[in-house]
């Protein structure tokens, strides 16, 4: 009896040890390195020695590690099933600890493996910022920005930057290309000005941000904006000019997607130029003092109107040109007399003064007289020469010369002393003499021009 009971409980000891290592578990790598965006499979071996069903419990996944289900494993079977890594393109870096915990259903036994996953972004870039302002309108601007981040462990270069806008039917209304070198933590700024084509329809339109690395998409970013219904008219304005005058030609075009009512626009002209306008081509404009305003009851969409006319300047020319001789033939039959007043002298506070008259009428003149004004800030002291009939008022002195008789070509000179009697700073500005003469019983004037001095 004592045999048997020692049997069986060697019996029950050798299966207690084959169940204690019924399954085995290998991992073909256990320190594993990767990117963001990139795909990873780790290959987990299971080897059962009795029919069993091996549970996993993992510890320190994330949301981009999966494994998969082991199912029912018959004896002596080598099941292999993947432990998949996809991180996101905005996942953290670092260095990841993951334990799985293998059970046996049957037995209770257990294995642990631990792995290390290492996630490094090397090329990744992220499109932080899109944004667009300006006219949304048909024939408006667009303002673009785009801001690029390099979260990366190191610098990149040659990004190709692909921009197009695109509308709701995907249909690419205009495009554009940047190329660009981007260090770690660095932000890329790309601003562009985008003319919306002319009589673009009203309606949805995307801006298509998408990032080339090598030939492949690494990032994509697309906003929404939307095309407004409006008229928009542009015009410009082309001169051509010739000897006397020039020739405009004014384009008028609705770039917009409605219809343009009751548009207006006008034109201010110099009087002469009003004078000198000549309509050419287009509708006619109606003025107004001398602005010209051009009415339009409605500009179809893309509709372009033409107006030229010219401003010649030939007529009132020929008319400037007759006056001028006219005047300079009556001033060479009508000539005058000079008169020019100068400071000779300063000194201290003393001023000389002089006078200087000239006949240049051609002919003798008569009844003479040279008029003078000194501000009552000085005291005259001296003259020389003629002595004048001296008035006072609240501002000035005022001296007067009658010189009777002057000949053809004769000259005459006066000059006279001042004082200051209030302290002078700065400059001050005397006022010019006068002469009043009369040939055949006419009587004419000339004055002088300022003088001014610096005290």
């Amino acid at each position: 009896m004592r045999k048997v009971l020692t049997f069986l409980f060697l019996v029950l000891v050798i299966n207690f040890i084959e169940l204690s290592r019924a399954f085995e578990v290998g991992v073909s790598e256990d320190k594993i390195n990767l990117n963001t965006g990139e795909l990873k499979e780790i290959f987990i071996n299971i080897r059962s020695e009795i029919d069993d069903r091996i549970i996993v419990y993992p510890k320190g996944l994330t949301t981009w590690m999966t494994i998969e289900d082991i199912g029912p494993i018959k004896a002596n079977e080598n099941k292999t099933i993947k432990f998949i890594l996809s991180p996101f393109s905005d996942s953290t870096p670092g260095t990841y600890k993951v334990t799985l915990l293998f059970s046996s259903f049957k037995t209770g036994e257990s294995k642990e493996k631990t792995l290390f996953i290492t996630l490094l972004k090397e090329m990744n870039l992220l499109i932080k910022e899109v944004s667009i302002s300006g006219e949304f309108k048909a024939g408006g601007n667009l303002y673009v920005n785009i801001n690029i981040f390099n979260p990366g462990i190191k610098d990149v270069e040659n990004i190709l930057v692909h921009s197009r806008i695109i509308s709701s039917q995907m249909n690419v209304i205009d495009e554009f290309y940047d190329t660009i070198d981007i260090k770690i933590n660095e932000t890329k700024k790309i601003e562009k000005r985008i003319k919306i084509k002319e009589n673009l329809p009203s309606g949805k339109y995307y801006l298509e941000v998408l990032l080339f690395q090598k030939g492949n998409v690494i990032e994509k970013r697309v906003e929404e904006f939307f095309i407004e219904a409006q008229p928009k008219i542009e015009k410009t304005i082309e001169t051509k000019n010739f000897l006397f005058g020039k020739r405009i030609t004014i384009n008028i075009k609705n770039v917009g997607n409605a219809i343009a009512y009751n548009e207006s626009f006008s034109i201010n002209f110099h009087p002469i130029s009003t004078l000198s306008y000549k309509h050419l081509y287009g509708p006619k404009p109606e003025f107004y003092n001398n602005t010209a305003v051009w009415t339009f009851s409605a500009i179809k969409v893309g509709e372009e109107v033409i107006i030229e006319y010219e401003v010649d300047y030939t007529y009132i020319l020929i008319v400037i040109i007759l006056i001028l001789l006219a005047t300079c033939y009556y001033f060479y039959k009508l000539r005058s007399i000079v008169i020019r007043k100068t400071i000779l002298k300063k000194k201290d506070n003393l001023i000389d003064i002089a006078i200087e008259v000239k006949n240049n009428t051609g002919k003798d003149v008569e009844k003479v007289v040279i008029i003078d004004r000194i501000p009552i800030l000085f005291k005259i002291k001296q003259v020389l020469g003629p002595k004048p009939l001296i008035k006072s008022s609240e501002k000035y002195y005022e001296l007067k010369w009658k010189l009777g008789k002057l000949k053809k070509g004769e000259e005459r000179i006066i000059s006279y002393k001042v004082q200051e009697i209030i302290k002078v700073e700065g400059e001050l500005s005397l006022p010019g003499a006068e002469v009043a003469y009369s040939i055949a019983n006419k009587t004419f004037t000339k004055r002088a021009g300022n003088v001014n001095v610096r005290f």
